[in-house]
């Protein structure tokens, strides 16, 4: 039978928040409309951190099974154990590094080298291609998959993965500076919202991702949560609100920027007021 899977949804997708500063942007994609017909939720938070994409699905199916992320790339894939080095014409192109969940089933499979599959009776006109599968269970129907993929010139960068618990931490560790993200597993939909509330380590919040730089000696640069409502470091209060939002803060310059979907009263914690303060890219009051 012809797959329907090609035929289109009348269901758009969309991305519903963009948060850029400096050299960090967050983009959030929401996909759940183009593949209605398998999950109820599918959320693709995209973070650009200077020659580093993270990728983080949150993907919520109708029935149990397994869950497939498919990479299509030109030129070949080579498995270098923790990582698949993308290159074409012997040029690396990108490092992909499948973080979360650990050591998922892989496999090359084949598949056609244009995304528009033909009809039926043209079946066979298209060259083929293959494609990197890798394969995960769910559990009770969810699913959380964390690919980076690394770009050129920014190979020297290690990054690490630790799971603790609903936590799942990912370090990017650079010459000058680390990078720490978060993502609460938990803060999900699936329970009411003070109960997504955690803490681990010095953090406390109930935001989906929570994300930290600091300098080689541990001077915090910048700190921020996606999703979120309420974050404290150290036990200090950088930021609350009673709505969900976006947000990222600068200590070094005293510069917070937030994303929301609507009016909103936000507290910012700290010794003095930001320099600059912006909704969106619009500038704000305070």
């Amino acid at each position: 039978d012809y797959d329907c899977n090609y035929c289109g949804t009348k269901y758009a997708g969309g991305f519903p928040s963009l948060l850029s500063f400096g050299d960090f942007t967050y983009l959030l994609a929401d996909c759940t409309g183009p593949y209605a017909g398998t999950y109820q939720r599918f959320y693709r938070h995209i973070l650009f951190l200077n020659g580093i994409i993270l990728m983080i699905d949150d993907l919520h199916a109708f029935e149990e099974g397994e869950l497939s992320w498919l990479l299509h790339y030109k030129g070949e894939v080579e498995n270098q154990g923790e990582r698949y080095r993308i290159h074409q014409n012997d040029q690396t192109t990108a490092l992909l590094y499948p973080l979360y969940p650990c050591a998922p089933k892989a496999s090359i499979e084949n598949g056609l080298l244009s995304e528009i599959k033909p009809v039926p009776e043209e079946d066979g006109i298209l060259p083929p291609a293959h494609y990197l599968k890798l394969s995960s269970p769910t559990h009770k129907r969810r699913g959380k998959l964390i690919h980076a993929f690394v770009l050129p010139g920014n190979e020297d960068a290690v990054l690490e993965q630790k799971v603790d618990g609903a936590i799942i931490e990912i370090t990017v560790r650079r010459g000058s500076y680390t990078e720490h993200i978060l993502c609460n597993t938990r803060a999900d939909g699936s329970v009411m919202h003070r109960n997504a509330n955690y803490v681990y380590q010095n953090i406390a919040s109930d935001a989906f991702l929570v994300y930290w730089r600091e300098k080689a000696l541990g001077t915090l640069t910048h700190v921020g949560m996606i999703n979120g409502s309420m974050l404290t470091m150290n036990g200090k209060l950088f930021c609350s609100s009673l709505q969900k939002f976006d947000g990222i803060f600068s200590t070094e310059d005293r510069q917070f920027s937030a994303n929301a979907t609507a009016s909103i009263r936000l507290h910012v914690g700290g010794a003095q007021k930001p320099i600059r303060l912006q909704n969106g890219g619009n500038q704000g009051s305070y």
